[in-house]
């Protein structure tokens, strides 16, 4: 990412609970206000592939694991194609692992089920936090496997990050800060509708509920970074709004905001 100034970037913070949408409602925003997005979650998602290709424990290896953080390069390109999420085109995010497009290998289940000991892991947290905070001042990582340079994303007017400790951990500074919530019923629901779109083998209602009850927990307990609301944070309650609603609104907090930085509106995307 790079601004459009010298001033220092426009900075938004996204977080919220497992399915609250924070990913979809980033990107869009992202989209709409010429800003860059950066998938936190991703970071943690593309280490632990890489780390199971190296055969590493995250409870005997826990030193070597963040080791290997550090030598690791990520990359983000927004695609040109886009994928319909309830009802609403939201722009692809390609990742690169090292060069390599890991985009889908990221989201199989049998790798999603496998993220939270590495990501929990305390010495990870603080080298994916200071490769989140370098790629959001603007700086990049990787060569693709056939060695040509990953094209370069235009100059933006700054970033949008989403994740569980944004706000309070990685852009505590952050001019907007967001905090997406929901009725776990309802994020369960969103998350079946997702996995009927993609094809995968889509469980119970039921065990989804307990399966994001149990994510809450463990987000809101771990000793390390835990998901907690920033106490400047505006809470949005998304239960009883579609995806468009809940993008609409974060636009138009973020919006305002960068009006009231002294963004030029012709600088802006258009809705």
């Amino acid at each position: 990412m790079a601004s459009g100034s010298t001033k220092q970037p426009f900075q938004v913070a996204v977080d919220g609970p497992a399915a609250s949408g924070k990913s979809s409602t980033a990107q869009a925003v992202a989209s709409r206000l010429n800003l860059t997005y950066i998938d936190t979650g991703a970071l943690y998602r593309a280490l632990t592939l890489k780390a199971r290709a190296w055969n590493l424990d995250p409870e005997r290896d826990a030193l070597a694991i963040a080791k290997l953080a550090k030598q690791t390069k990520f990359a983000f390109r927004t695609a040109e194609e886009t994928m319909t999420v309830a009802g609403v085109e939201i722009p692809k995010t390609i990742v690169y692992l090292d060069g390599k497009d890991v985009s889908k290998q990221i989201r199989l289940p049998s790798l999603t089920k496998t993220v939270a000991p590495f990501a929990n892991i305390p010495e990870v947290r603080d080298v994916l936090k200071g490769k989140a905070l370098a790629l959001a001042a603007g700086e990049d990582g990787g060569l693709p496997e056939d060695g040509k340079q990953i094209e370069s994303e235009p100059q933006t007017l700054g970033v949008i990050m989403d994740g569980r400790d944004i706000a309070t951990n990685v852009l505590s500074n952050a001019q907007v800060k967001i905090f997406l919530e929901g009725d776990p019923t309802v994020r369960a629901k969103r998350r079946l509708e997702d996995l009927r779109q993609a094809h995968k083998d889509v469980p119970s209602l039921d065990d989804v509920v307990a399966d994001i009850r149990n994510r809450d927990l463990a987000d809101t307990k771990r000793a390390v970074d835990p998901l907690v609301k920033a106490e400047d944070a505006v809470v949005l309650d998304t239960s009883e709004l579609t995806l468009q609603e809940q993008i609409d609104a974060v636009a138009d907090i973020a919006r305002k905001s960068m009006l009231a930085h002294g963004i030029p509106a012709d600088k802006i995307s258009s809705i």
